[in-house]
């Protein structure tokens, strides 16, 4: 008898080994599938232009992107310290091929005796990678030069009683300076002026060019956008004003000739601006504010 049960207990306690391995095993498989997509490392030293090893912080930001293995991405910041003797590694994500084209990580070099420079990147997937190889300008491969000092002290000042200061996600990576000096004249724009292309798709043209003509008028030293980053050259307000007038002024002479919105967003050349805007890659725009123009033309009749 006692034999008999031993033996079914044995035959209960193989199979019951076999599902609990079988049941760990499919616990630790999502574990694989959940992985994300390869980093590539950019490792190199960071030197001061008298060729001295720096010493700081580079403040990194990207849009939203898919890349060439069609991995999604979403948007984010992150901050990567300048160790000793300059040494510098930080992990990202491939960006090259990546979709929509024309997607850059920017980069904010904050070193420790005040110098600011900004940088675009074009991350390939060999790994590591130096800054050199991945350091570009949109739209021309060719380094993007220093940033002025102004607009990061201004964006990380102290809250001043007559100063208007909003937070937003990307005005966060020029925000990270501890002896920041007393700021009062910061304005706030939101998505009314960007640094960028802003969008479009439910925008009102010409109201939009006036008020950005108002804005103009405002003493202010430095323009907290809701996206991109701070800057304090009124020039590019008006840049970006010229882009939409030239866009209206396309997309109108488009739509007379009785051409959809869809091939006009292909049709239109705004390369003109692309020094001012570099995502500007080559003819063509967003078809959803050229979709808006058409919409926005037939609500002025």
């Amino acid at each position: 008898m006692r034999k008999g049960r031993r033996s079914k207990e044995r035959l209960f306690y193989w199979p019951s080994r076999a599902l609990l391995g079988l049941i760990f095993a499919a616990m630790a498989m999502p574990a694989v599938w959940a992985q994300g997509p390869a980093l590539t490392t950019i490792s190199d030293t960071v030197y001061r232009a008298d060729g001295t090893v720096a010493a700081g912080t580079a403040l990194i930001s990207w849009p939203a992107f898919q890349t060439a293995e069609g991995n999604a991405v979403t948007a984010g910041t992150k901050t990567a310290t300048i160790g000793a003797a300059g040494a510098f590694s930080t992990q990202l994500v491939p960006n090259v091929g990546a979709a929509p084209t024309g997607t850059y990580y920017t980069v904010v070099f904050q070193l420790d005796d005040g110098t600011v420079r900004r940088e675009y990147w074009a991350v390939p997937t060999t790994s590591p990678a130096t800054i050199a190889s991945v350091r570009t300008t949109p739209g021309t491969g060719v380094a993007n030069g220093l940033v002025s000092k102004q607009y990061v002290d201004a964006a990380v000042a102290s809250r001043a009683a007559d100063a208007v200061v909003v937070v937003t996600e990307d005005a966060v990576l020029a925000m990270h300076r501890s002896h920041a000096q007393d700021v009062k004249k910061i304005v706030a724009t939101g998505d009314l002026m960007e640094s960028r292309l802003a969008y479009m798709g439910d925008a009102f043209f010409d109201e939009w060019v006036t008020t950005l003509d108002a804005l103009k008028k405002l003493d202010f030293n430095v323009d907290l956008p809701g996206h991109g980053i701070p800057f304090g050259d009124k020039g590019l307000i008006t840049a970006f004003q010229s882009y939409l007038t030239d866009l209206t002024r396309q997309v109108a002479q488009l739509k007379s000739q009785g051409v959809s919105a869809e091939d006009a967003a292909k049709r239109v050349n705004l390369t003109s601006h692309a020094k001012d805007f570099p995502q500007i890659q080559g003819p063509g725009a967003d078809v959803r504010g050229v979709r808006r123009v058409y919409a926005w033309l037939d609500e002025k009749r």
